[in-house]
């Protein structure tokens, strides 16, 4: 079997995301001869020629690949022959390329993460037998989506379900949302690198005697709640919130203006676990929202994988893991919450936090994930 799958973003590398996980261990999997994953074009600069293809990632049995927006410069003589080649070359080359690799409509199933209008295009380019769609995070519940972005979103989330030989989810609103569609929809969680994976340790602070560190790593968005972090700092200037992640909205301005809160802004992936590692406790300060309820948090998985205290809103994803993390209802109780895990979380606590989070490794979770799905494929 061939696979092919489709991201929405161009970030491979970047962020650590999951699905850069799951096409790791796709691409290992017994029966999986390759595996390309398709990055949205790259945009066109109008100046330069460029060979039709980009590719951003090698190994053996994983490419990472996207279309070029142009080939040859748009400006100039021969207008028209320019446009028709930067239309036709990308996508002859791409064809081309896939064929070279073995990809046939016979052995090829597409997996795709909407949303993305490349996505019906990519349908019509690459001939296929199979497809499983992957919702991560419901986009179409963003709040700051236009009614025309959302409109299409949900169209598209809806006729990709339903023609598509099965439906992955990560969350239980997930799945009640998308069974409506079909009713081969497939619930599996996100999981942990083994990179996070720490041996149990004292709290920093009671090793070096420095300030308590509170740490949040993740994308600042519409789901942070930056009022409750701005209360935690106001409540404890003595401790120390660090916050580590993409401000995608720019909305951290009165929360820095705090003294003891501190943003690194984006840091190497690969740096992370140790960060993490660095904290006394980890926050997940999340709003319930009908975009975060669609969420398996990823971070959730890293932060128990570290060993250190957990401290979260009342969210999606959490229940499962009550026995070992420290669920707020409230902002008092969310610092009450910082205060008790300080002062009482013990070596045997991060012991097992660590056990639980070694359980759940993508490697487990994309090998019960592939299995699934290619049950539900020989079963079509």
């Amino acid at each position: 079997m061939k696979l092919l799958m489709f991201w929405f973003r161009r970030d491979w590398g970047q962020f650590g995301r999951a699905y850069e996980k799951i096409a790791a261990q796709l691409s290992l999997q017994p029966g999986v001869a390759r595996l390309v994953c398709v990055l949205p074009p790259v945009p066109a600069d109008p100046g330069r020629w460029g060979w039709p293809l980009a590719f951003h990632h090698r190994t053996p049995r994983l490419v990472v690949v996207s279309q070029r927006g142009n080939v040859v410069p748009t400006a100039g003589a021969g207008h028209r022959l320019r446009t028709w080649l930067n239309t036709r070359l990308p996508d002859l080359a791409l064809r081309l390329w896939l064929r070279g690799q073995g990809f046939r409509a016979s052995n090829t199933l597409l997996w795709l993460y909407p949303v993305h209008a490349y996505i019906d295009k990519l349908c019509r380019l690459v001939p296929h037998r199979h497809t499983v769609v992957q919702i991560v995070d419901n986009n179409a519940e963003l709040q700051s989506l236009t009614d025309d972005k959302r409109r299409a979103a949900v169209g598209q989330y809806e006729s990709l379900s339903r023609a598509a030989d099965c439906v992955v989810v990560s969350s239980a609103s997930n799945l009640e949302a998308f069974s409506r569609f079909n009713p081969r929809c497939l619930l599996f969680e996100n999981a942990v690198d083994p990179a996070f994976l720490r041996a149990p340790s004292e709290l920093p602070s009671r090793r070096n005697g420095a300030r308590p560190r509170l740490g949040y790593v993740g994308w600042i968005t519409e789901r942070t709640d930056l009022p409750l972090l701005a209360r935690l700092a106001r409540d404890r200037p003595q401790y120390d919130i660090v916050l580590a992640g993409p401000d995608k909205d720019d909305a951290l301005g009165k929360l820095l203006a705090l003294p003891n809160v501190q943003w690194l802004g984006t840091v190497p992936q690969d740096e992370v676990p140790e960060l993490i590692a660095s904290f006394d406790v980890c926050l997940m300060p999340h709003r319930d929202t009908a975009y975060s309820r669609s969420m398996s948090p990823l971070k959730l998985f890293q932060y128990l994988g570290s060993g250190r205290p957990i401290v979260s809103t009342v969210v999606a994803g959490v229940d499962r893991w009550r026995h070992l993390v420290a669920v707020a209802g409230s902002p008092a109780d969310f610092v009450a919450a910082v205060d008790a895990a300080l002062g009482s979380d013990s070596l045997e606590s991060a012991a097992a936090r660590i056990d639980a989070a070694a359980r759940e490794t993508w490697e487990l979770r994309v090998g019960a994930m592939y299995r699934a799905v290619v049950d539900v494929v020989d079963a079509r």
